[in-house]
């Protein structure tokens, strides 16, 4: 299980504490592995990290924008792809498939690699213009 350490900071208050959501959405999908959780219990915490996931890329996309991010193009990719994986893993869900686990995995391997690969490149950026 992954928790919020300072390692993970990108240094800017507004995406740490969005970060910090994700990682609480991943602490719940491990709860349901443990318990055994169905579905039912999987598919609510899917819809709320599909709503999330969108939110949060819609503010980096935002600043990207405005600041003009030279590593826009492939972080948007990125974004994507990962929206596209959560819509999938929804479908299976609701399909009556037991994915909490494969969401678990992905969740951790997603957000630790894109924290730690992708959204430290805009740190210097995002800085650069004010924002911390």
């Amino acid at each position: 299980m992954i928790t919020w350490t300072p390692n993970l900071s990108v240094d800017i208050k507004e995406i740490d504490e969005q970060h910090q959501l994700f990682i609480k959405l991943m602490a719940d999908i491990q709860r349901a592995i443990e318990t055994k959780a169905g579905r039912e219990v999987v598919g609510p915490i899917l819809m709320e990290l599909y709503g999330y996931a969108h939110f949060h890329f819609s503010v980096e996309e935002k600043y990207f924008a405005l600041f003009n991010f030279s590593g826009a193009v492939k972080h948007v990719a990125e974004h994507r792809q990962f929206v596209e994986r959560l819509t999938d893993l929804r479908r299976r869900n609701e399909q009556g498939n037991e994915i909490a686990g494969e969401v678990g995995a992905f969740m951790f391997e997603w957000l630790v690699n894109h924290i730690e690969n992708m959204d430290r490149q805009y740190v210097q950026c995002f800085h650069d213009h004010g924002l911390r």
